[in-house]
């Protein structure tokens, strides 16, 4: 059984980062020896992933299909932070050879290079007990870098968390990865106000982050704080798409606001439609009535829930209907425009639909939206008039914008962005899943006049590891993989996971 953390807990694991910080496999140069834990550790999980998904199933009611998917994302997560961290463009280095003439126009040798902040704190998810826990991204993105991790799991699944945790025990050195556990937020507070603690990562909710935020603030030397606090992900239909393909979008969206019971952070809480669209209203409610049902994550989640489904309800303007357990909201574009209830988050199988008469009333409702984690637009040619005025509105509101399929889902690959403006994340400027993620956990370094000897590796002259650099102002880039999410590899893989 696991124990809730102490004071002196929490201060042994940062020590124990700190110690390691600094040593093998955290210096400059080290990143090949850092890829191969990586995927020392991918192998690891894989191998023990049917005990793993039994004791993520009895504790989440995710079901085993979704939890073997997660897993597998897991292993592709690490795999990924592995080729990453050898292939190291993650440090950016930049070198400006010095110029011999007077200023502006002359100027040393400066060159540049992101250096690892350090040790970290990084907070599980309640709803991702693999993806986002304690071999989750946000740990393989920091340890990928050369950051030391000291994470907090989530009380919602402890014992996964102690059994993913003892794996990484039997591969990591000491201080690499220090695991907590407990109920409370006095560990949390300890962490991040931990002098050695260089910045933290956090997904959960709103209440949780700016508890976090705040105590980060009241330090000497306030850090950089990474959260994921919740997004409503809205989705909007445009006029003619609904008249030509009512019934299939209906149905498409009624597939992505269900599936794991609307716990996913980029489920689609808000549908803007236009009144009257009767054949996607049919479909989305036979879609949503017909999709599977299980419990949720846990029981602070399902009173989480209940109450948000309740204050919803309340809002001025708003009727609802149960779907088969699936709460399905409806909204004048005008009422939800008005109402900061009505754009709230309600975390769980709950869907607020919202009617507009026109553009006008389109784009008020559009402009009253907060940050999201992702936004959607489905609009035929037709539309295309009215698409152009709401694009710009969605980009400025989503780390990620939809024009096909569903939001749930991120795709592993260099391009994505899983952040947003606030709420959906306190820093719009990063991403925690990607070859982005890595950069949160860096800062630049510059190097003027510097002997060769002791430069870092990558800001040699020769600089032989091939990487995106510039020099003099001119951009060269060396050979950098996609890093492809190689679904074919990973539907086979996913065969034979569940038999063999």
């Amino acid at each position: 059984m696991t124990q809730e953390a102490t004071e002196a807990d929490v201060r042994a694991a940062v020590e124990a980062a700190e110690a390691a910080f600094g040593a093998a496999p955290f210096r400059p140069g080290d990143d090949a020896m850092r890829a191969d834990l990586l995927d020392a550790l991918a192998d690891a999980l894989a191998a023990e992933r049917h005990a793993l998904v039994a004791l993520a199933d009895a504790e989440t009611h995710l079901g085993a299909d979704r939890l073997y998917g997660e897993l597998l994302r897991t292993v592709r997560q690490l795999e990924m932070c592995a080729e990453l961290a050898r292939e190291g463009a993650w440090l950016d280095p930049v070198i400006d050879t010095a110029i011999d003439a007077p200023p502006p126009y002359g100027r040393p040798d400066i060159r540049r290079i992101n250096e690892a902040l350090g040790p970290v704190a990084v907070f599980a998810a309640s709803n991702f007990p693999f993806a986002f826990s304690v071999l989750g991204n946000d740990f393989a993105s920091a340890f990928a870098v050369g950051c030391p991790v000291v994470l907090k799991t989530h009380p919602g699944h402890p014992e996964t968390s102690a059994a993913v945790a003892k794996i990484a025990a039997s591969i990591l050195p000491e201080g690499a990865l220090s695991v907590l556990y407990g109920t409370g937020y006095g560990a949390n507070l300890h962490l991040v106000q931990a002098r050695a603690i260089r910045a933290a990562g956090f997904t959960g909710s709103l209440g949780g982050g700016r508890a976090l935020l705040s105590a980060i603030d009241q330090r000497a030397d306030p850090i950089p704080f990474f959260g994921e606090l919740g997004a409503v992900n809205p989705v909007v239909v445009c006029p003619e798409a609904a008249n030509a393909r009512g019934a299939a979008l209906g149905q498409t969206l009624a597939t992505g606001a269900t599936m794991s019971m609307g716990q996913f952070c980029t489920n689609p809480g808000v549908i803007l439609r236009p009144a009257g669209a009767a054949e996607f209203d049919d479909a989305f409610m036979s879609g949503i009535a017909k999709a599977p049902r299980h419990a949720l994550l846990n029981e602070r989640i399902d009173a989480g829930f209940a109450k948000g489904a309740e204050t919803l309800k309340a809002s001025p303007g708003v009727t609802m209907k149960d779907a088969m357990g699936h709460l399905v909201f409806s909204i004048s574009a005008a009422d939800f425009a008005a109402s900061e209830i009505a754009r709230e988050e309600v975390f769980g199988p709950a869907t607020l639909l919202v009617s507009y008469e026109g553009e006008a009333d389109l784009m008020a409702a559009v402009d009253a939206l907060e940050g999201s984690l992702t936004a959607s637009l489905h609009a035929d040619p037709a539309d295309d008039a009215l698409a152009d005025e709401i694009e710009p509105r969605l980009r400025r509101i989503a780390g990620r914008v939809l024009y096909a399929g569903v939001s749930p889902g991120v795709a592993l690959t260099d391009a994505m962005v899983h952040g947003g403006p606030f709420p959906s994340s306190t820093r719009g400027d990063s991403s925690s899943v990607g070859a982005l993620s890595l950069t949160r956990w860096t800062r630049p370094v510059a190097y003027q006049s510097c002997p060769a000897r002791r430069l870092p590796p990558g800001l040699d002259d020769e600089n032989a590891r091939g990487l995106t650099r510039r020099v003099n102002g001119a951009v060269t880039r060396g050979p950098v993989s996609a890093h492809p999410a190689e679904q074919a590899d990973d539907k086979g893989r996913m065969k034979t996971w569940r038999n063999d």
